[in-house]
């Protein structure tokens, strides 16, 4: 989804300007403004508008269209938006806002799972080669893959003091990526997975290892009032090179 940033005396020039450019249609793009344009001395010769322009891919616009219509049949109220995964050429993501909307993330993000997964379904019916994407309900994931980050630098550390390997929790399979991506720069430490979903989880293994059963690693409990495994706000979380 390659981006630009552009100025002109009005939003909308500076809009045609952009699609000029990118050489796309005005639905195919999502456009952010940065700046307003202003007004200079006695409002002559004032700031130009800047805005941000993002080309969405195909079918990430599908995706949007499958998701709108699926809400209004549910009566949920809530916005979509896009936004860049990590790195730039990863897929598209939408995340999806609004207020209370736990209903579409469910325990532990079951219902948010099955939610993309129908999603993509939609889009590969439309679009049989298009990559697929990513669904976030408010930033769940985002943040279920920053507490998976955690987890894995600290059973690392562990795992690396006391030479031991060091097996965590059953994870789902995106979960599992974000653990070997963390940990595949440390030469000190190689990862793999074991077992058969929905039990499958990671072990992280020191190169010097003395230790060769493997140890169990419980992440300690976060404090009262972190945001929940279901995307509210309240309780709290529950609950090297690698291959998947």
């Amino acid at each position: 989804m390659p981006s630009m940033e552009i100025s002109g005396k009005t939003i909308e020039d500076a809009l045609q300007a952009a699609l000029e450019q990118l050489q796309v249609p005005p639905e195919r793009v999502e456009v952010e403004v940065l700046e307003e344009p202003g007004k200079g001395v006695l409002g002559i010769g004032g700031a130009e508008a800047k805005i941000r322009v993002t080309v969405l891919k195909p079918a990430a616009l599908e995706a949007e269209r499958f998701l709108t219509g699926l809400f209004e049949r549910m009566e949920i109220d809530a916005e979509l938006e896009h936004r860049l995964g990590t790195p730039d050429t990863g897929p598209a993501i939408i995340d999806v806002r609004g207020s209370d909307l736990g209903i579409l993330i469910g325990w532990r993000g079951d219902t948010l799972r099955a939610l993309q997964l129908i999603a993509n379904g939609a889009v590969r019916q439309a679009l049989p080669e298009a990559d697929p994407v990513v669904v976030d309900v408010e930033r769940y994931r985002a943040r279920r893959e920053e507490s998976v980050r955690e987890v894995a630098l600290r059973a690392g550390d562990r795992a690396k003091r006391n030479r031991e390997r060091v097996g965590l929790e059953p994870m789902q399979a995106y979960e599992r990526r974000v653990i070997h991506t963390t940990l595949a720069e440390d030469p000190d430490l190689s990862t793999e997975s074991e077992g058969e979903d929905p039990e499958r989880r990671v072990v992280i293994t020191p190169k010097d290892a003395v230790r060769q059963d493997i140890v169990e690693y419980s992440r300690p409990r976060p404090a009262f009032g972190r945001e929940n495994d279901r995307g509210g706000r309240g309780r709290g979380f529950g609950g090297g090179r690698g291959r998947r």
